[in-house]
């Protein structure tokens, strides 16, 4: 799930220009800046519990972003069809009448942006959460005890309560959650702080973005719709137009058995309740990885289980880099035990935890899903390393007969 910005940016390489511009500056229409978003406690009271989870959703978002005198004004449109569709519409504007401006729709194993000057990129896109949709809800007790989510005011947005809580980063962005105040990485973005509401149902209503005192961004829900019938085609992004040779990644089912070679770890059986959603070959967008011959050896495979109940959703994956280095930076987060993996690092991101440990020699596991973080390393530890074999894709012949 921290593969999410890398996603991005990887879809925004292979738009190239794709072109945002047309967004209208607009003078800010007052200085209210917390219109559509009504106080209803002060901090310091109760806060309001995600009491349900639902299936479907759809969030009309106006959003603000730049200085109050030279400020851009589009609208988003939300919808999220549980654990793996998504669709994020832009909008110029403060009304969904407005020009579409771009679109970006995720599907299992596919996602794809648009533009308003017709270009389309479709890539692979590793098993897991949607990419836009915020499961918050499986993070939150342990990101306020960690500091990294501080309970604040409790607001009302369109119609519906929600508890605000401050982050060093919004959760939009998709980071890693750290505690707030904590210095951020050099390469991070964001502002000095930002605050997002969160309604019973665990959706974000409103998000706000400051830095040295000045919002810089704010998106405020106009509507929301739980439960809402979405059409598949809605979802539908198409063949996938970067091979994965230039960087635009691959995700192949693999026939029941399929092992990669050397020490193999998988469950038994899934846990009580989930069901088994089958076994995949991936290799995510690295565009630099295989444009830039001196990155070679920082290329990423892997395998994954996926497991699915209902709304929500479990990977368990195992893989390597190339080269045989880090995978990744394995400081930061919890340390726990994990059975035969050993100790493994726990970290909290807004779509949901992530429970993760190199093996060395490049090799890594990685389990993560929509549901709170001792559930995630129980799930770990009943991981047990089995003999590898081979792996045959699904529509090789030879899986046929098995």
């Amino acid at each position: 799930m921290t593969r999410r910005p890398t996603l991005l940016i990887a879809v925004a390489l292979a738009l190239g220009a794709l072109v945002v511009a047309a967004l209208v500056v607009r003078p800010s229409g007052g200085d209210d800046h917390r219109a559509g978003s009504e106080l209803v406690a002060e901090a310091g009271g109760p806060r309001l519990a995600i009491t349900r989870t639902p299936a479907s959703y759809r969030i009309v978002h106006r959003v603000e972003s730049g200085p109050a005198d030279r400020r851009v004004v589009s609208t988003d449109v939300l919808e999220v069809r549980r654990p793996f569709d998504s669709r994020l519409e832009t909008r110029d504007g403060d009304t969904v009448e407005g020009a579409p401006v771009s679109v970006q729709t995720t599907t299992f194993g596919r996602i794809a942006a648009a533009g308003e000057a017709g270009q389309r990129s479709v890539l692979a896109l590793p098993p897991g959460v949607a990419v836009s949709d915020l499961r918050v809800d499986a993070v939150l007790d342990a990101a306020v005890e960690a500091g990294a989510l501080q309970p604040r005011e409790r607001r009302r947005v369109a119609g519906r309560d929600c508890q605000v809580y401050r982050s060093a980063e919004l959760l939009s962005a998709g980071s890693v959650l750290r505690p707030v105040g904590e210095p951020a990485p050099a390469d991070a973005g964001g502002g000095d702080w930002a605050d997002s509401c969160i309604d019973e149902a665990g959706l974000v209503l409103e998000e706000v973005l400051v830095a040295g005192g000045r919002t810089l961004l704010r998106r405020v829900a106009t509507a929301v719709d739980e439960d809402v019938e979405l059409a598949g085609d809605r979802f539908a992004v198409g063949d996938q137009t970067v091979p994965v040779g230039q960087g635009g990644g691959s995700v192949q089912r693999l026939a029941e058995g399929s092992r990669a070679p050397g020490v193999f770890w998988e469950l038994d059986a899934p846990p009580a309740g989930w069901r088994y959603g089958g076994r995949y070959a991936v290799v995510p967008p690295q565009t630099e990885a295989f444009t830039d011959p001196l990155r070679r050896g920082d290329r990423v495979a892997s395998v994954m289980d996926v497991l699915t109940r209902g709304p929500d959703l479990l990977v368990v994956e195992q893989g390597s880099t190339l080269g045989g280095g880090a995978p990744f930076d394995d400081r930061g987060g919890e340390q726990r035990a994990a059975g035969q993996l050993g100790r493994v690092q726990v970290l909290l991101t807004p779509f949901g935890p992530l429970v993760r440990t190199h093996l060395g020699g490049g090799a890594f596991v990685r389990v993560y899903g929509t549901v709170e973080p001792g559930e995630l390393v129980a799930l770990a530890r009943r991981l047990r390393a089995v003999e590898g074999g081979e792996l045959i894709p699904l529509d090789d012949p030879q899986a046929r007969g098995r």
